[in-house]
């Protein structure tokens, strides 16, 4: 029976670990080779699908520019931030031509442990989860993982370890705080004043967009 954990910014499958955003190499190092779809229709999206095993990978190399954006970009091969557990055979992507034609039969936890049922919230295809954790400052965290449960019955998630929802994760990277102090300190010398309010605006683009220092 395969076997999924998610951690905060990582999956591990089948006791491989593999870490957000992934590589097709680095998964098909894992699962072998998949079908791979191309969707033009909508921006270029890449399904890498395990038709036997009922799991699905997705990305495209449009997400590279808000994984730079949010300190999680790695390198150009490193845009899959998705993946789909196919338990019941529906359709979970309403914008795929095609989807596995097996299903996934496994088990699903986070962080080693199950849903909690309780911490789920109603969401347009079913429920949404995405459980806390205490972070090593002793502070409450979100894992950068997130769940779309596709059901309207949650009481009924599991069968032993076995998952039986459709089950849609996502990589949603919080970019890291700034650890430079932006604290206004008058100056003691004479400073240089703006009066042109575009110009203003240009160096604050420059700064926060261009540089992404403010």
């Amino acid at each position: 029976m395969n076997s999924i954990d998610v951690l905060d910014n990582a999956v591990i499958i089948n006791g491989h670990h593999l870490e957000f955003p992934f590589s097709y190499d680095e998964i098909k190092a894992v699962l072998g080779e998949a079908r791979i779809e191309i969707d033009e229709k909508h921006g270029k999206h890449l399904a890498y699908t395990y038709d036997d095993q009922g799991i699905e990978f997705d990305g495209s190399p449009e997400y590279l520019k808000n994984l730079k954006k949010k300190k999680a970009y790695k390198d150009k091969e490193h845009y899959i931030i998705g993946l789909a557990l196919y338990v019941t055979g529906q359709k979970i992507y309403s914008s795929r031509e095609t989807f596995p034609n097996g299903r996934y039969e496994g088990g699903l936890t986070f962080m080693g442990q199950k849903i909690d049922e309780d911490k789920m919230w109603r969401s347009p295809v079913g429920y949404g989860y995405q459980p806390s954790y205490i972070d090593n400052n002793g502070k409450k965290a979100w894992l950068h993982v997130s769940a779309s449960i596709h059901t309207d019955d949650k009481k009924s998630l599991y069968d032993g370890e076995r998952i039986l929802k459709d089950v849609g994760l996502s990589f949603v990277p919080e970019r890291p705080k700034s650890k430079v102090d932006y604290t206004i300190v008058v100056p003691d010398e004479e400073c240089l004043k703006f009066d042109t309010f575009n110009f203003k605006l240009a160096v604050i683009n420059e700064l926060m967009y261009n540089r992404e220092v403010l």
